[in-house]
């Protein structure tokens, strides 16, 4: 026995012995490792990581390279998270091969937490599994708030570009791409909050680089496109109906800009007198140009086409090409980037507010009730009742009456209906742990072209035992586990606990618990018909607006909302093919608070449904657009959506689909022959705020204003229709208005004239002279005390053109 242990023993320690030689003398050798495109790394974004290997040996290499993240293990909260030991929580890996002697750079995607208890490795596995190198990694701790990627072949004349002030309290960095590092999927582009195109030949991007930059855009980003000289190598590669427009030339002339130098901004307390002034560009080069489905933003020289939940800006001149000061570049530079719904003029400003979109994650009550458990058919469910019935009723009394203890009826229903009820039960759960189930949750967008995207698309995936999960990708996906904050969802790192990811096309999720849910997404994007439901918007009474609602798909949809402003339709459910007309009426409070006090109102069990409507609000809080207080769209959420498949553990797995969805709606409508713009739509820009307390509609939108001081506002109708025939104004009092005096500013005596807007009142044509400056309209609202109450004013816009 004793001679036994030794040789064990011996064995061991020759194991041990070996492979730590194996270890120390391996000859695959990490020799560099470059951070995202350029060394600059935002933590808990997605990177991509350059690791370059060299075989030192003169043997063929197979194997593994994985970027691993390390955290301390679960304890009690007296242990201190530095003391804990680590686990790892998830790994991104890659197979290689790497010839005798030779090098090689690998790229794998990472994104970095806070990196203060946390450790990340780079760690190298042989074809057997076994690691053969380890090496821990730290980022360069260089963070940024903005973040532009620019496409350009003259690197050094643009390399500049953005430039805060000294004021400024966000960092940006640019990052010059071309085809050689321009990312491949959509969620490595995420980093970058504004793309441009300046003077590059897009046609160099491939296939996948150009699919990676349409589905970054229709997620959200936001692209910048110089025409100019190099009009023709900027548009090279837009070949298909992803843009499209008519170019009529190069031309040569002034171009004169009106520049807004400050973006709405409804909670500064104080700003400029002056918020606009004209750049004009003499004797530039422009090309002549009409972008399909576009909107101008000044003039026919910068025009912008929402697609998905993105935008694109493109403008008829290069401003690297003009013969201007480097102060007005950049003033014209921040107001395009400004023009793309971001905050990018507060930038050269210094000046740092909220908010003003909705394009933030939500609560994790979005994953509540997401997934559909599937129970046994109905007929299993109708067979054990009948056997149920029969044992409690007949069974009962024919066991009892051979016994002779029918005294024991009342005791022997109670206990069979104990018993029963868990057999019953029971066999459900056997049922139901066996069945996989996920739901694949869809976020659709459809834009005033009337084109629709699958903008996102989730899959949720209940795993019913203690085992593992290989989800793979089809060839219409591109898969990704959540590991970070993205714009719909925001997702701790514990719901992706322990799983190795081969980019895009593998998870393998381990040691699953039993009873939990894991997250993936996918990363393309899908074009869809003509949209979903039709609407009409009746303007015959301006101050009472109605619209009418057709279902145009084959779908029942089971909550629809229509918003115009800060007013609300809803309807409760609408079949197939089905029409109705709905009043709007005040939302009373911001957008959510609107939705969830609807919801409630039409629960029937508040006490059940309140998870249920949580998770509703929720994902329709997700679909609300950029600059959502000015616009008119109508959000709906299809409980039974297509179902799809998912391929899991070898195997296709039906999912279960559900929608929500958004269709925006062109805010201009066509009324008797004129042109109507209802109340709401036009946004005023604040001139100056004195106001020191307020309430809010939105995120960052204030609505009301309370005690003593002043509010001055400009609307700036021009920027919005042509022709402008008559404007009416009034000051609605849903949100209050006591003790306040209203001011029109009078541009031909240059005086304020008190006015009373606690009814609308019109200003026609011949009034123009006096209140209309250039397009432009200027309103005052006074409080006087403590008890005051102000709101801001709404125009509604008549006229022609376009």
């Amino acid at each position: 026995m004793r001679k036994r242990l030794v040789v064990v023993l011996f064995i061991s320690l020759f194991l041990l012995i070996g492979k730590s030689i194996t270890y120390a003398n391996n000859s695959i050798e990490i020799t560099n490792i470059e951070y995202g495109i350029d060394n600059k790394v935002n933590l808990y974004n997605l990177i991509e990581l350059k690791i370059t290997l060299q075989n030192r040996s003169q043997d063929y290499f197979k194997g593994k390279i994985s970027v691993e993240w390390w955290e301390p293990k679960n304890a009690a909260f007296a242990t201190s998270l530095a003391s804990r030991p680590k686990e790892k929580k998830f790994s991104f890996s890659k197979e290689f091969e790497l010839a005798a002697s030779s090098k090689r750079s690998i790229i794998l995607p990472m994104c970095f937490g806070d990196m203060i208890y946390s450790a990340t490795y780079v760690k190298i596995y042989n074809s057997k599994g076994d690691v053969i190198l380890s090496k821990q990694i730290a980022p360069p701790k260089k963070v940024y708030n903005l973040s532009i990627g620019l496409l350009s072949d003259q690197k050094d004349i643009v390399k500049y570009l953005i430039k805060p002030s000294q004021q400024a309290t966000r960092s940006v960095t640019v990052v010059l791409l071309d085809s050689s590092n321009f990312p491949i999927t959509s969620s490595l582009l995420e980093r970058f909050d504004t793309i441009i195109i300046h003077n590059y030949k897009t046609s160099n991007l491939s296939a996948d680089q150009y699919r990676a930059l349409k589905n970054y855009i229709i997620r959200g980003g936001k692209l910048i496109i110089f025409l100019g000289e190099n009009y023709q190598k900027n548009l090279s590669i837009f070949k298909d109906n992803f843009l499209e427009g008519k170019i009529m030339g190069i031309k040569k002339g002034d171009i004169s800009l009106n520049i807004d130098e400050q973006k709405l901004n409804y909670t500064s307390v104080e700003a400029n007198e002056e918020n606009s002034e004209d750049i004009v560009l003499n004797n530039a080069r422009f090309v002549d140009f009409i972008l399909k489905d576009g909107e101008k933003i000044n003039q026919l020289h910068i025009q912008r086409k929402i697609i998905g939940n993105g935008v694109v800006l493109i403008t008829s001149f290069d401003p690297f090409e003009l013969d201007i000061p480097q102060e007005k570049r950049d003033k014209l530079l921040g107001f395009l980037l400004q023009s793309c719904y971001s905050e990018y003029s507060r930038l050269f400003q210094g000046i740092t507010t909220n908010s003003t979109s909705y394009s933030w994650g939500v609560p994790n009550s979005i994953y509540n009730l997401a997934v559909n458990v599937k129970w046994p058919q109905n007929g299993l469910i109708i067979i054990l009742i009948v056997i149920y019935i029969f044992l409690i009723s007949f069974g009962n009394y024919l066991i009892l009456k051979k016994f002779n203890r029918r005294h024991l009826t009342w005791q022997f229903i109670l206990f069979g209906s104990i018993v029963w009820t868990g057999v019953i039960f029971g066999v459900a759960n056997v049922y139901k742990i066996k069945q996989p189930s996920i739901t694949e949750t869809n976020f659709i967008v459809y834009n005033t072209d009337r084109k629709g995207y699958i903008v996102n698309k989730y899959y949720q995936i209940f795993t019913p035992l203690k085992s593992s999960l290989e989800v793979e990708a089809t060839d219409s996906q591109k898969i990704e586990p959540l590991v970070k904050s993205f714009k719909a969802f925001v997702v701790n790192l514990d719901y992706a606990d322990d799983f190795e990811y081969y980019p895009w096309e593998k998870i393998i999720f381990k040691n699953v618990p039993a009873f939990s849910v894991k997250f993936v997404r996918n990363l393309e994007t899908y074009e869809l018909p003509s949209p979903l439901v039709e609407m009409k918007l009746n303007l015959k009474d301006i101050l009472k607006p109605s619209v009418e609602i057709e279902n145009k798909s084959n779908y029942e949809i089971n909550h629809l909302f229509v918003f115009l402003s800060n007013n609300m339709a809803y309807v409760e459910n609408l079949k197939p093919n089905a029409k109705v007309v709905r009043s709007f009426s005040n939302i009373g409070a911001d957008i959510a608070s609107g939705i969830r006090n609807q919801l409630y109102n039409f629960s029937k069990n508040r006490q059940l449904n309140y998870m249920y409507i949580n998770r509703l609000v929720d994902l329709c809080i997700t679909s609300i657009p950029e600059n959502n207080y000015s616009t008119f769209y109508a959000i709906g959420y299809i409980k039974n959506f297509n179902d799809s498949q998912l391929k899991v553990n070898s195997k296709l797995v039906k999912t279960r689909g559900e929608a929500i969805f958004r269709v925006d709606i062109k805010p201009t409508w066509l009324v008797d022959g004129k042109m109507v713009i209802p109340y709401g739509i036009i946004v005023p820009v604040i001139i100056k705020n004195t106001f020191q307390n307020s309430t809010s509609y939105g995120t960052g939108v204030q609505v009301s204003y309370y005690g003593k001081g002043e509010i001055e506002i400009e609307y700036n109708i021009a920027s919005v229709l042509e022709d402008i025939k008559k404007v009416s104004v009034r000051n609605d009092s849903l949100y209050g208005r006591s003790n306040v005096n209203e001011f029109i500013y009078n541009f031909k005596s240059k005086k304020w004239d008190r006015v009373d807007l606690s009814k609308a009142i019109l200003i026609s044509e011949s009034d123009f002279g006096k209140y209309l400056y250039r397009g432009k309209l200027r309103i005052k609202v006074v409080g006087f005390d403590n008890s005051s109450v102000a709101s801001i004013p709404l125009i509604s816009v008549e006229g022609g053109g376009n």
